[in-house]
């Protein structure tokens, strides 16, 4: 059977993922070609156990990756895996392909783009500095998108904070404070940078289990899909924040 939509796709993983004995209980879509989800255990235990209900010389395992392909079926399966759960992307190859041709650069595309950024769009203003070698360049147009809260923007400039780039001199502090505002404004990545660089603590930053409790809260909000990860990382936590308070 040829899978030609999401919808097929999904119908297709849950039956095939029922058959050894796994519930997938919450699969999220990407854009219009593809799904992601996670699910219990480890990833060598897992392809040995889909290898029993799909076509074995379909899988081309790497070091710290699984791949699964259909040509004739068009689908797509990769597997990684993830503190205490293997995270999945599967896509529908031909839509997959068909959603990159956007992202295919030309001249007149960049050209737009710039033109759309002057006029005030922060989406191109984002791609526009992307576009750019120079890196104050890149930071001029990275603050325009940032000022109208595009949280990839915004998460640009606490890493250019944090490495000194775009004339500014390396600043933690700085780089803690941007990150909070992307991942005020919805950017998983920078809630994760915060759970992480809280819970471990460093030379710029002591270590605060609250605020660390905050930002796992915050990117499970934001990344549901990771909530096996972060879930126990959440629990284990508080357990040892209010050992610390009964001290």
């Amino acid at each position: 059977m040829r899978i030609d939509t999401q919808e097929q796709l999904v119908t297709l993983l849950n039956a095939l993922f029922e058959k050894v004995g796994i519930n997938l209980e919450q699969v999220s879509k990407l854009d219009n070609y593809g799904v992601m989800f996670s699910v219990p255990g480890t990833m060598k235990p897992l392809i040995a156990t889909l290898k029993t209900v799909t076509t074995p010389t379909n899988w081309n395992n790497e070091t710290n990756l699984g791949h699964y392909k259909s040509a004739d079926e068009n689908w797509l399966l990769c597997l990684k895996p993830a503190p205490h759960s293997v995270f999945c992307i599967a896509t529908v190859c031909s839509l997959h392909e068909k959603h990159l041709e956007q992202y295919i650069e030309t001249s007149e595309k960049k050209q737009d783009r710039r033109i759309a950024a002057e006029h005030g769009d922060p989406e191109a203003q984002y791609y526009t500095a992307q576009d750019c070698e120079d890196k104050t360049e890149a930071l001029f147009w990275y603050r325009k998108a940032g000022e109208q809260n595009h949280y990839w923007a915004l998460y640009q400039i606490a890493l250019m904070y944090e490495a000194g780039e775009g004339g500014l001199e390396k600043d933690f502090a700085q780089a803690i404070l941007w990150r909070g505002k992307a991942a005020e404004q919805g950017s998983d990545a920078a809630a994760r940078d915060l759970a992480e660089m809280y819970e471990e603590g460093t030379a710029d930053i002591p270590q605060d289990l609250t605020l660390a409790i905050f930002w796992y809260e915050r990117w499970l909000e934001l990344s549901p899909v990771m909530r096996r990860m972060i879930k126990p990382k959440i629990k284990s936590l508080k357990a040892a924040l209010s050992q610390r308070m009964n001290e």
